[in-house]
């Protein structure tokens, strides 16, 4: 049978389109040919339109063609970290938290990292209790001068590498 009739290669070009599509609507306005997402590669493509603030748009990208959506909603969360209010910082720390905990392999740490440089202290402290690896967490927490809790995360962790 012709490569190019297989099914798994119908259903590879099938995905292009509906990604194509999805680039084209007037929300996302980002017209594109099959020939220059496959240059640009549908993973970049994401990331564009992530840096577009386009989350959603590159969440249906990662999804049709089967990418992580981990940079996506990290990319995300940082967005809404930085534009948040500070009365709403509550509720953006639990619309954030919930979506990422849904996600695995999102990392805590560089969300927080992003809400620390936004001034978001608070934000920033709260995520790094959901971040799973120390290595990433304790090296923030000392960069956000929280020595104590660094310390006490090392100590829990029993890692000399960290203490």
């Amino acid at each position: 049978s012709d490569a190019g009739s297989s099914p798994a290669s119908l259903s590879a070009v099938c995905r292009r389109i509906r990604v194509l599509n999805a680039l084209r609507r007037p929300a996302v306005g980002c017209a594109m040919t099959a020939f220059q997402l496959e240059v640009l590669t549908p993973a970049a493509a994401a990331d564009r339109l992530s840096q577009q603030l386009q989350h959603d748009a590159a969440l249906r990208v990662c999804q049709c063609m089967g990418l992580p959506t981990r940079r996506v909603l990290e990319h995300w969360a940082a967005a809404k970290v930085a534009k948040c209010r500070p009365d709403e910082e509550a509720a953006t720390l639990q619309v954030v938290s919930q979506r990422l905990q849904a996600e695995p392999g999102v990392s805590f740490a560089d969300v927080a990292a992003a809400a620390h440089a936004s001034g978001r202290a608070h934000i920033a402290r709260s995520l790094l209790r959901l971040e799973p690896r120390l290595r990433r967490k304790v090296p923030l927490l000392l960069q956000m001068r929280e020595g104590a809790a660094a310390l006490d995360a090392a100590l829990r962790g029993a890692d000399l590498g960290l203490v």
